[in-house]
């Protein structure tokens, strides 16, 4: 009788893990501080993800000669892209789904703070949490671990 319980277990898990598929990141995610939206969608095979909502879309008295104005993307090195709205902005770009261990692999990140591009994977802890790993390397040794919540409708 033990050993049914057993694999009952072990069933409802193997099945709550396959319930994970590629397109269970689709959707709007909270940044782990709250100020930002990012859409995550599929553009063919990639998955990419822009800014869709900022919480505080409007330059303040950090940039005293841009108060008030729609933020834009000041800290990018590219000075052309200086300009930029960060309404629109893609921050994720070129990830695949890896469905042997369940992840988005083999993307980037863009982080509009400091302007810089990290490798970057992503994976559910469930269906609203989402595990987002930026790193200086592509094994993610050199990183950090934000954790993203899924934006109810």
């Amino acid at each position: 009788m033990q050993i049914i319980k057993y694999l009952l277990l072990f069933g409802l898990i193997s099945l709550s893990l396959s319930v994970v598929d590629a397109d269970s990141i689709l959707g709007k995610w909270y940044t782990v501080s709250e100020n930002s939206q990012i859409e995550i969608y599929k553009n063919n095979t990639e998955y990419k993800g822009k800014i869709v909502w900022l919480k505080n879309p409007y330059f303040g008295e950090r940039y005293p000669d841009k108060i008030g104005k729609p933020k834009t993307d000041v800290m990018n090195p590219d000075l052309k892209k200086q300009d930029q709205p960060l309404l629109g902005l893609e921050l994720l770009n070129g990830f695949h789904f890896n469905d042997n261990d369940k992840r988005w692999v083999d993307g980037t990140i863009y982080n509009p703070e400091d302007g810089k591009n990290y490798y970057c994977n992503m994976q559910l802890e469930n269906k609203d949490i989402l595990r987002v790993r930026g790193s200086l390397d592509a094994w993610g040794f050199l990183g950090k671990t934000q954790v993203w919540s899924r934006v109810k409708e």
